[in-house]
């Protein structure tokens, strides 16, 4: 069989990441119906990790694998479209794409300037070359737990593709654990089955309603500053 030639990618080109098969090609090879169908049973209730591999792309499984879906979408108006092999890859991908194109949430952009403040020079902020986000929100009507979010839990489960479930069971739990200790993206990733991207929206989304403190601000982290 004659390979195709391979084609260069210039990071300037691109203008969108887009989580999940949404683009117009995925919908064109699987059809709206078929993909809201299998979107729907991607998601889970115990996590966000599917340990299969992806078996061969067809219009009735492609949705099942929109946690490890992308687009790249380019200044022109074209995309490539691509499905990982695993959700481990799927993650590495989605870590590469956020540091090759700059992109940082605003929990970062904080962090980032506290850091510089310590260490006594100016932060200027710069523009991302792409932005990263999901192509639709998530429908959670119907879900189990989705009655019990508020309008803002409810938002946020929409808008990260989070079951509504799990997002509860997060929430409880390290509310419980930030008593007693410091909770990072990290807990929430492994102790939760959650990829990274999910777990760190958790993660800043809870501390930006108060569930708890960042650990620079944590009392345990505090006491141990001061007892150095």
């Amino acid at each position: 069989n004659r390979r195709k030639p391979s084609v260069t990618i210039f990071l300037k080109d691109v203008k969108d990441v887009v989580l999940g098969c949404y683009t117009p090609s995925f919908i064109n090879f699987a059809g709206e119906s078929a993909l809201q169908r299998a979107r729907s049973e991607a998601i889970r209730n115990d996590g966000t990790y599917n340990p299969e591999p992806t078996q061969n792309i067809t219009p009735s499984n492609l949705g099942r694998m929109n946690y490890r879906s992308f687009a790249l979408v380019f200044r022109g108006g074209k995309t490539l479209e691509l499905v990982c092999d695993t959700d481990s890859d799927s993650e590495a991908w989605a870590v590469a794409l956020k540091r090759l194109f700059g992109y940082k949430t605003p929990q970062e952009i904080e962090n980032e300037r506290r850091a510089r403040r310590r260490e006594g020079v100016a932060y200027v902020p710069t523009d991302a070359l792409a932005e990263i986000h999901w192509g639709a929100h998530f429908e959670i009507s119907g879900r189990d737990g989705a009655a019990l979010l508020t309008p803002q839990e409810a938002q946020f489960c929409s808008q990260q593709h989070v079951s509504p479930s799990l997002f509860l069971r997060i929430k409880r739990e390290v509310q419980e654990r930030s008593q007693t200790a410091i909770v990072t993206v990290y807990d929430i990733r492994v102790t939760y089955s959650t990829d990274l991207l999910r777990s760190q929206a958790l993660y800043e989304y809870f501390i930006g309603a108060g569930l708890f403190q960042a650990p620079h601000l944590h009392p345990v982290a505090q006491q141990g500053g001061q007892q150095a």
